[in-house]
């Protein structure tokens, strides 16, 4: 039911980007995989095609329905990914059923943290999504910090993608 779900809700949003003028910018191009985070930098990715394909830095890179990360190097023949979830990214979110606009920051390991005030209602399971236009997902809820003596909750939400069973990501060019 919840892909059903979300399958409805995507035809409705593209169908509203059109009718506003805002379909998609861009073109996918299919890379793949050379090397994950175990075999390069912690949170990086190393993928096939680079400027021979025409990546260009800051392009975002897809794995399905999921923005996991963006070109950061381009050389010849590859590229390199830094992953949003590596330690010291800062994302810009919405989560939650009342998008609840916060700053996530990447902890490594595909997971990320946000601190909000201790009243908004996050629970596990909520979506945090990009605040981009785009409105892709970023991850999913998988558990909140609530302290009674805190007036902040910290929210835990990872993309709960198992990159060493990808072999190939999308490129979304700008």
């Amino acid at each position: 039911l919840q892909v059903a779900d979300r399958n409805s809700l995507e035809t409705d949003n593209q169908s509203l980007k059109a009718l506003m003028g805002r379909t998609q910018i861009g073109k996918n191009i299919l890379v793949a995989i050379l090397s994950r985070p175990e075999e390069s930098p912690y949170d990086t990715l190393i993928v096939d095609g680079g400027n021979f394909v025409g990546l260009k830095l800051g392009e975002i890179v897809m794995a399905g329905n999921y923005e996991i990360g963006s070109i950061t190097a381009v050389y010849p023949s590859s590229a390199e990914v830094t992953l949003y979830s590596s330690s010291g990214q800062k994302n810009q979110v919405e989560i939650g059923p009342n998008h609840v606009k916060a700053e996530a920051d990447g902890q490594g390991g595909g997971t990320f943290k946000v601190t909000l005030p201790r009243d908004v209602s996050i629970n596990v399971g909520d979506s945090a999504i990009d605040q981009k236009l785009s409105g892709n997902i970023l991850g999913i809820v998988s558990f909140v910090d609530k302290n009674a003596n805190n007036p902040f909750e910290t929210v835990y939400f990872s993309n709960s993608i198992n990159l060493t069973m990808l072999r190939y990501l999308q490129v979304i060019i700008q």
